[in-house]
């Protein structure tokens, strides 16, 4: 896989060429998430709306769907956004014509008040599918207590009463500040023709005035542990703690470590676990989800239970004491990360899907992968000193009786 990096009009566009390859996929992403609420001038949008853009930017003018005419090209095509990103990719044999397609939609995009009055009716029914969810109820609570609210805490799309106040004013003004060519990245991966691939990006990516995106400064300094308490239609009670290390600007030294450890307590071979299980305590495998976010690090750690005050009062106790580091399982987890970036590296669209969210958290694919190949131990002391600072938050979901 050989890498090409170019610039055109100051939108970055790295191709990743991989001969032997038939199928080519396209991403393109703007470092635009759910957290950016504050436009360049200072004034605030509604929560939601990254996600409500990702859902019309690519409407064609008669209101019928951009994604179903990217498919009759041929290719496979969707959308998503998280908490920093908007990304629009496809997949397919052939990608001129849809990359065509895309960057027209993406450089000129056409909202009106009908198409608006239409998705808020299908953007509620999402909202409301997930507020009917115990799970990602309770997912979401803890998300804000990690985040202390700050808006990188509340949910992608937003709630109902950030919906009802969207404008067209709010999505042009969001498209205007964030949808620059400086804070876009296109990637395209595949045995291509680099003529003419140039030619199109030539061709359709537009000159554009640049903005300087308003980063809001976000700072994390509450340390009150807290805890949620929820009743859903259950089988077993569900808990979930989330652990928010209190730092900023992790080394990719001190993530490894951090990671190694809670791999070491958590995972189904754990000391811990098999504890857990033989006593009856828990009843599956841990969900263990990572939260990363430039300026803040920690984890989210979920699983079902037969009693969750008991279960969590002995996690509590282990995570705060020092662990004594099993050299088999160190030696696994040092095996099993390089392995994965292996696997990554092999796999051409996952590469460039990692290599896209890294950069929109301002980050090097690259460089990550050089350091973590450059570990051959796990600090564990400088795991637990993080980890001991850290906070614990608490979030029980009971059964209803």
């Amino acid at each position: 896989m050989n890498k090409i990096e170019m610039s055109y009009n100051g939108l970055k566009v790295t191709i990743f060429l991989t001969p032997g390859y038939e199928t080519k996929h396209v991403f393109l992403c703007c470092k635009f998430g759910s957290k950016d609420v504050i436009l360049p001038n200072g004034e605030q949008i509604p929560y939601g709306t990254a996600h409500f853009l990702e859902h019309k930017l690519l409407m064609n003018i008669d209101g019928t769907d951009g994604f179903d005419t990217l498919n009759s090209y041929g290719v496979e095509a969707n959308a998503y956004t998280t908490v920093n990103r908007t990304v629009y990719f496809f997949s397919g044999l052939k990608i001129e014509q849809p990359l065509i397609f895309l960057l027209q939609k993406y450089f000129s995009p056409c909202f009106t008040e009908e198409d608006i009055k239409k998705e808020k009716k299908i953007i509620a029914n999402e909202i409301k599918m997930v507020n009917d969810n115990p799970y990602e109820k309770i997912f979401q609570k803890m998300r804000k207590i990690f985040y202390s609210n700050k808006p990188i805490g509340y949910p992608i799309a937003g709630d109902l009463k950030e919906l009802r106040k969207t404008t067209l004013k709010d999505l042009y003004d969001a498209y205007n500040s964030f949808y620059t060519n400086d804070n876009s990245h296109l990637i395209i991966v595949g045995d291509i023709d680099i003529k003419r691939i140039n030619s199109i990006l030539k061709q359709y990516i537009p000159k554009r005035n640049n903005k300087i995106i308003f980063n809001e400064k976000r700072t994390y300094e509450e340390k009150q542990e807290k805890k949620v308490f929820l009743q859903g239609k259950l089988t077993k009670d569900f808990y979930v703690f989330t652990i928010r290390i209190n730092k900023n600007n992790l080394s990719q030294s001190e993530i490894f470590s951090l990671n190694g450890y809670i791999d070491q307590i958590f995972n189904s071979y754990s000391s811990l676990y098999e504890k857990l299980i033989s006593e009856k305590i828990i009843n599956s495998s841990y969900t263990i989800n990572t939260f990363y976010d430039n300026e803040v690090f920690g984890y989210s750690i979920a699983s079902e239970t037969n009693d969750a005050r008991l279960s969590l009062k002995k996690l509590k106790k282990f995570i705060k004491n020092k662990i004594s580091p099993d050299s088999e399982l160190e030696e696994l987890y040092l095996k099993r990360t390089k392995a994965s970036i292996i696997n990554l590296e092999g796999n051409p669209e996952k590469y460039a899907e990692e290599y896209i969210n890294e950069w929109a958290k301002g980050n090097d694919l690259e460089k990550i992968i050089e350091e973590i190949f450059k570990q051959n131990s796990v600090d564990y002391d400088l795991a637990y000193d993080l980890l001991k600072n850290s906070t614990i938050s608490v979030g029980i979901l009971k059964k209803l009786k």
